[in-house]
């Protein structure tokens, strides 16, 4: 039986790319369209803030970034959530994202926001099962939910 863990921060790019590459068709509108995978892997790299679980070899299965750089605000930003699909069913998104929000709670931030797609229901469900809620304030991405949790 595999083992897994959770790994905060200390990805190389190369592995963030590596992952971002494998799971980028499982998003409703590919990240891939959004954005060059090397540049957003380099993003995170450089200024995110990564929770992954990885298998016995290292490997990453999970992954959930974001940033937690809004002073302003006191609000956390996800940017991505994803699970290989061999891997989905076992609870990693909500292990994942529980880690998050105890992260940004350390930050004392007070707010975590995400899009998701309106058609990403099983995204929109861990959201949801977490304490996230659908806000007014996505004018401009219309195929989109924004939602937000406060801490």
């Amino acid at each position: 039986m595999k083992k897994f863990r959770l790994q905060h921060s200390g990805f190389a790019v190369d592995e963030l790319y590596g992952f971002l590459v494998e799971v980028d068709n499982l998003f409703p509108i590919h990240l891939s369209q959004k954005i060059d995978l090397r540049i957003l892997a380099e993003k995170y790299f450089n200024s995110g803030d990564c929770i992954g679980i990885c298998d016995d070899n290292g490997e990453i299965v999970a992954l959930v970034a974001g940033y937690i750089n809004d002073r302003n605000r006191h609000c956390a930003y996800i940017s991505v959530l994803a699970v290989k699909p061999q891997f989905q069913g076992l609870g990693f998104s909500k292990k994942l994202l529980s880690s998050f929000i105890r992260l940004v709670i350390n930050h004392g931030f007070k707010i975590i926001a995400v899009y998701t797609h309106k058609t990403n229901c099983k995204a929109y469900k861990v959201y949801y099962d977490l304490g996230f809620r659908v806000s007014n304030e996505n004018k401009e991405r219309r195929d989109d939910y924004y939602l937000i949790k406060e801490l």
